[in-house]
C-alpha cells in the first residue's frame, strides 16, 4: 500500500467515524511528510514556531487539515 493510500484509508475512518475535520501537525522542514499530507488533500492552516516540550526546543511546526464529507 502507498503512503498516500494509507493516509486516506486512515482518514477515511475518521470520517466514518463521523468527524468533520481531519488535523494532523508536522515540522515545517519535514519535507516528504508535507508533500504527502498535500498529496492526501490537506491543506496548511497554520504555520509558527512552538516549543517541542520533547526536545526541550522551539520548532517550525505546521497545522494542516482536511474537510471530510
Amino acid at each position: 500500500m502507498s503512503s498516500v493510500r494509507l493516509v486516506r484509508y486512515f482518514v477515511e475512518g475518521i470520517a466514518a467515524d463521523g468527524f468533520k475535520v481531519a488535523k494532523i501537525r508536522s515540522r515545517a522542514t519535514n519535507g516528504g511528510a508535507m508533500r504527502l499530507y498535500e498529496r492526501a488533500g490537506f491543506s496548511i492552516v497554520w504555520r509558527g514556531e512552538r516549543f517541542d516540550a520533547e526536545l526541550a526546543i522551539r520548532l517550525e511546526k505546521v497545522h494542516l487539515e482536511k474537510r471530510l464529507g
